[in-house]
């Protein structure tokens, strides 16, 4: 029988506590889980001693519980896609600024209309990270629809909080014109107009606008 749980000894250690109930019969040849929640004071070695009690013996179980406080990395802060803008669905490269110390950091992507998973992974520093900045390309394609993405960072075992969200909307590229060209004089009638073909597109819209006078007005659309 657990009668009592203790802590002492605080070495670097504001706070220890558990929820574990006391007193708890614990049959003889078997085990049970005890949960505790330390809060450590600062970085560098900490311990504390975990006594188990019972009345009815005269020497309780004690043990030393030791480890090592560290600092978590800082927050990233994302660059690119930036909030609120439209990309290629294909290929996506997600751009943030390296965190000092920070040894893997996890990419999270997510729909934002019901915060559905579509990517998650970890990625180490010295592979993805330099020059100040970190970079992946997540190969593949997302459906046309609006996404958030953040960025934690990690340092060992230990992580440290998510960046804020970054949204986007994946869509088809905006198209490259070729000619005519700014500002071209075009002769003989009606103009033949000409772009690069976007991939996966499946039809074109022409707006044709007369700009003279400062203004744009609408004057035809194909």
């Amino acid at each position: 029988v657990v009668e009592d749980i203790t802590f002492s000894s605080l070495s670097n250690v504001s706070m220890v506590s558990t929820s574990y109930a006391q007193p708890s019969l614990i049959p003889s040849m078997s085990t049970d889980t005890i949960g505790i929640s330390v809060t450590v004071t600062g970085t560098g070695p900490f311990s504390f001693d975990f006594s188990l009690e019972n009345n009815s013996v005269d020497n309780p179980y004690t043990f030393t519980v030791s480890g090592v406080g560290v600092d978590p990395p800082g927050t990233p802060t994302l660059v690119s896609p930036a909030d609120s803008v439209s990309v290629y669905n294909k290929d996506i490269t997600y751009i943030w600024y390296e965190v000092s110390g920070a040894e893997k950091y996890t990419l999270e992507i997510l729909r934002a209309s019901d915060d559905f998973e579509m990517h998650s992974a970890r990625y180490n520093a010295s592979a993805k990270c330099g020059g100040g900045f970190c970079s992946v390309t997540v190969p593949g394609s997302l459906p046309f629809d609006d996404y958030k993405w953040h960025v934690r960072a990690w340092t060992g075992p230990f992580y440290g909080d998510w960046s804020s969200f970054n949204t986007f909307h994946a869509s088809l590229p905006q198209v490259q014109l070729r000619s005519p060209g700014v500002d071209a004089a075009v002769y003989g009638g009606r103009p033949t107009f000409k772009w690069y073909q976007v991939e996966d597109a499946l039809s074109y819209m022409i707006e044709f606008y007369d700009a003279t006078g400062g203004g744009d007005v609408l004057i035809e659309t194909w």
